[in-house]
């Protein structure tokens, strides 16, 4: 219930008040793209954190399934790329391989890093290709997403409130008999989405539905919708 107040160096502060268990929201004003470095300061009585090195730009979200979280490491057109000087217009965030049964508020371990050829070996191939083509072409900065998960169904990506209200859906979802994606509607949704829903992005890549063909592929368009 203590007051935050939030000072980005680009406009004016903006504040607001934590409910009972710690939790805060609010929105600023963003500026065009630009390669220009900014910063943020967040004060909550007499603690402080500041955000340095921000740049506006596009966000994509990069999600799905084991073509999706296939590394950069291992593809051969990209690897070289480990080898030659970082794209700095880059920021790299991955989820990690997690799930959860209820929505979470955070991703643990996960951070925000400026492209770095640890961060990026380990990165999706896939993520990381469209999104080099994409500030290449659009000469804006460009963060980039990972949440993905090898073997995993379409279904463990949906909210539940989707799935429950989809009589298809429901029925689809029902039919897996995987070891261990069975029953957990929503699980992946709860951990790799949930926590980043305030997050602005510029759209989403998908792949793939391997998974799905085990249960009822025909299904899996409207899955998709």
């Amino acid at each position: 219930k203590s007051k935050v107040v939030v000072k980005p160096d680009w406009c004016s502060a903006v504040q607001t008040k934590a409910d009972a268990e710690g939790n805060w929201c609010v929105k600023v004003q963003t500026q065009a793209a630009s390669y220009d470095p900014h910063s943020v300061a967040i004060t909550s009585g007499k603690e402080q954190i500041a955000i340095q090195n921000i740049l506006f730009g596009e966000v994509w979200l990069c999600s799905g399934q084991s073509n999706m979280e296939f590394s950069v490491k291992k593809a051969i057109d990209l690897k070289k790329d480990l080898k030659k000087e970082m794209n700095s217009a880059i920021r790299l965030y991955c989820t990690g391989r997690i799930s959860a049964e209820v929505p979470q508020n955070d991703i643990p371990n996960a951070k925000w890093v400026v492209c770095n050829a640890k961060d990026l070996a380990e990165f999706s191939a896939v993520g990381y290709g469209f999104g080099k083509e994409l500030q290449e072409e659009l000469n804006v900065p460009v963060g980039l997403i990972d949440a993905s998960y090898g073997g995993t169904f379409i279904e463990g990506w949906l909210k539940n409130e989707v799935i429950e209200n989809d009589a298809k859906i429901l029925t689809d979802s029902k039919a897996i008999k995987h070891k261990n994606w069975a029953g957990k509607n929503a699980h992946l949704y709860n951990a790799n989405i949930y926590p980043i829903i305030n997050t602005t992005i510029a759209g989403t890549i998908w792949y793939q539905g391997c998974a799905n063909v085990s249960s009822r592929p025909r299904s899996y368009v409207h899955s998709l919708e």
